[in-house]
């Protein structure tokens, strides 16, 4: 069985649970109808077919790519990776 979605955002939870961040990337206020940016949030970008780690880097939801668009499989590797460096670090 291939890796998932929900695998990837359980690895990304962990990471931004060891930094000290935000599960979502957004904010969204019920009565403003605004949405703000989770500055230093990491989260998966969904595109043209793959998947890459991202992290937000303003209130306007600017961010920074993390890893290189690759399939499921690949993304999880690197996630995994991530985790169990941080993991080391504590």
């Amino acid at each position: 069985m291939g890796t998932t979605v929900r695998e990837l955002e359980q690895w990304v939870f962990l990471i931004n649970v060891h930094l000290g961040q935000k599960e979502n990337p957004w904010n969204f206020d019920s009565i403003t109808k605004k949405a703000t940016a989770n500055v230093g949030t990491y989260y998966i970008d969904k595109a043209y077919g793959g998947y890459r780690l991202e992290k937000i880097t303003n209130k306007g939801g600017g961010c920074a790519v993390i890893s290189y668009r690759s399939t499921k499989k690949e993304l999880g590797l690197y996630l995994r990776g991530m985790v169990e460096g941080l993991r080391a670090l504590k």
